[in-house]
């Protein structure tokens, strides 16, 4: 059986007219390597991969309601622009110097442990989140 070469703009008008009856995708036209005046097509996907928590501290992990602790998390979106990102921290209890930041303090409220935790939102509404623990006691 011989085989048979096909074009870079022949196989990008077979997958255009599959792609409207699939779902679709966005499709730009640049133009293709093999040919003068061949066309490629690239084809952007609907999938969207979650924001990742990659790294975490808290220091330290015990204080007394007087005190705070330095929290920092290292969060990056793999499909986009980590500037991109929303961070929020929350607890149960106690304050935050800056619910938005990768790095805060915390300060206690009340004693006991406390679950920490940081959601980190990207442009497509994905949610990733990471729930530290600290211990607030008496002194």
């Amino acid at each position: 059986m011989p085989s048979r070469l096909l074009s870079w703009s022949a196989i990008a008008s077979a997958i255009a007219i599959c792609l409207p009856s699939c779902g679709g995708a966005d499709r730009t036209v640049v133009p293709g390597p093999e040919e003068a005046g061949a066309e490629s097509t690239e084809f952007k996907s609907g999938v969207n991969i979650c924001p990742l928590l990659l790294d975490s501290l808290v220091m330290p992990t015990v204080i007394s309601p007087e005190a705070s602790a330095f929290i920092t998390v290292r969060a990056t979106d793999p499909d986009a622009s980590d500037s991109d990102l929303i961070l929020e921290w929350s607890a149960p209890s106690g304050t935050f110097s800056a619910y938005d930041k990768a790095a805060t303090t915390f300060r206690c409220s009340e004693l006991g442990a406390v679950p920490l935790t940081i959601t980190a939102i990207d442009r497509a509404g994905c949610k990733s989140a990471l729930t530290l623990h600290i211990d607030c006691v008496a002194n």
